[in-house]
């Protein structure tokens, strides 16, 4: 059996079919620890797809959706998608559209957030 413990997609532009196809794929892969999703031009319903596999995902580990076109429908997607995920330890959110609270090491713990205000770039 071979098995992925991590995954870099980069998708055709404009494609949102792909990303729900790559969520529904990575709910698949339940060996899979870290998946990068750079530059992908993701927009709201590419995250709620994210979003939904995030919900039952209980293997992955890391998550990098750095560079996307990600507003705040799909923000807040994948905010009350980590509500019920207990195992994701790092978000990668930054440089997109909307800006996510990231806290460091738990991204549960809003109490001690800091982000950087480069972070939050205007488009």
């Amino acid at each position: 059996v071979f098995c992925f413990f991590f995954l870099t997609i980069r998708l055709p532009p404009r494609s949102t079919h792909c990303i729900s196809s790559a969520a529904s794929d990575v709910y698949k892969r339940q060996s899979l620890k870290r998946l990068y999703l750079y530059y992908n031009n993701i927009e709201d319903r590419g995250a709620q797809a994210i979003g939904e596999m995030l919900k039952v995902n209980k293997t992955l580990k890391k998550l990098g959706m750095y560079r996307n076109k990600i507003d705040s429908e799909g923000a807040v997607a994948i905010a009350e998608a980590l509500k019920l995920n207990k195992t994701l330890k790092k978000l990668i959110m930054g440089d997109n559209y909307a800006c996510l609270l990231y806290t460091s090491p738990s991204p549960r713990d809003l109490s001690t957030a800091r982000m950087p205000s480069s972070a939050c770039k205007k488009k």
